[in-house]
């Protein structure tokens, strides 16, 4: 239970000091950067010339809560939390979904943003974050390190949702089932 509580705080003290240190111009193209690192996470865009179809985020969400195996009994992550470890940009909304007592890779969000661009901004912002849990997980629990590896990242016009779980075939059936 000890390294568990290490293991969050750590994280957490990370995510933290990382988001303090930077500025608005380096943190964008930190987040470039990583997302052009993150050649493993699944990574998919809608065409551009066909309109996006609107989505029900809260469906979405529901759907992979209750569809999708996770280790653990997912609940939504701390609005504060989410925001720094995932670079939401301001006028998104939506939610983070993390298991309520394991310590583990799994976790879900899905987001609505205000634009496009705003869309891209935050998926920039989950390569980010896969990489960085990477990079923790290496460290304490390797075991969960393909799960980061296989993480799926989905765009459609401005809406987003990423799922990173073992049972992948599910959850990219329930995504695409959303996101036509």
């Amino acid at each position: 239970m000890k390294i568990k509580k290490f293991i969050c705080a750590a994280a957490l003290a990370a995510m933290v000091l990382g988001a303090c240190g930077s500025d608005s111009s380096s943190s964008s193209s930190a987040s470039s950067a990583a997302s052009s690192s993150s050649s493993s996470a699944a990574s998919e865009s809608s065409s551009s010339a066909e309109a996006p179809a609107e989505i029900d985020i809260n469906a979405v969400a529901d759907a992979l809560k209750s569809e999708v195996s996770f280790a653990g009994n997912m609940v939504t992550a701390n609005e504060e939390l989410a925001k720094i470890s995932l670079s939401i940009p301001d006028g998104s909304e939506g939610a983070m979904y993390i298991p309520e007592s394991e310590q583990v890779a799994d976790a879900f969000g899905v987001y609505k943003c205000a634009d496009d661009t705003k869309a891209e901004e935050l998926v920039n912002g989950i390569n980010g974050y896969i990489n960085d849990s990477k990079d923790e997980m290496q460290k304490y629990i390797p075991e969960e390190v393909p799960k980061l590896d296989n993480a799926i990242i989905k765009k459609n016009g401005n809406n987003v949702v990423f799922c990173i779980t073992s049972d992948n075939a599910k959850a990219k059936e329930v995504i695409e089932r959303f996101f036509k």
